[in-house]
């Protein structure tokens, strides 16, 4: 009798297994939400209205092992853009102090003293990957204010 059970429950988990995956697959799923919410951002897949680019010069402050304290002036316009839903999200992973408006980042990924740290966000409203964030650094580039006339 057990293996007979033991067939039923393999055949049910296996019906189970193939439903899932077809509603994995369907973009209007709770399953496919579910895991998409897990998923990087793929910004080809992003209307470009849909989506929020921000960055800011932050500078080495303390440096602590791999663990850099950066200035992060006017950081609180990009985290408190209304549109950004995440912001609270970013502001604990960087360990934002708005009083010392500085952060911490990994040193590895600075370029230098001054870097510029990037910060995109998908708008709610996007049909895909709504509301997600990613932050990167990258190399600082003076631009010149003179006037070429």
């Amino acid at each position: 009798m057990s293996s007979k059970n033991d067939k039923i429950l393999f055949a049910g988990l296996a019906v189970m297994a193939v439903v899932i995956l077809i509603f994995a697959t369907n973009e209007n799923s709770l399953v496919f939400l579910f895991f998409n919410q897990y998923t990087p951002v793929d910004w080809e897949e992003v209307l470009e209205r849909n989506i929020v680019r921000s960055s800011i010069p932050v500078e080495i402050l303390v440096m602590e092992d791999n663990n850099c304290i950066v200035s992060a002036k006017n950081f609180d316009k990009i985290v408190d853009h209304q549109y950004f839903t995440k912001a609270d999200q970013i502001i604990k992973e960087l360990e934002y102090d708005r009083d010392a408006e500085a952060l911490s980042l990994p040193c590895n990924i600075l370029e230098g003293d001054k870097s510029r740290l990037n910060v995109w966000f998908v708008v709610e409203e996007s049909a895909k990957h709504s509301n997600k964030y990613e932050y990167f650094v990258t190399a600082w580039e003076e631009t010149s204010t003179k006037d070429n006339t």
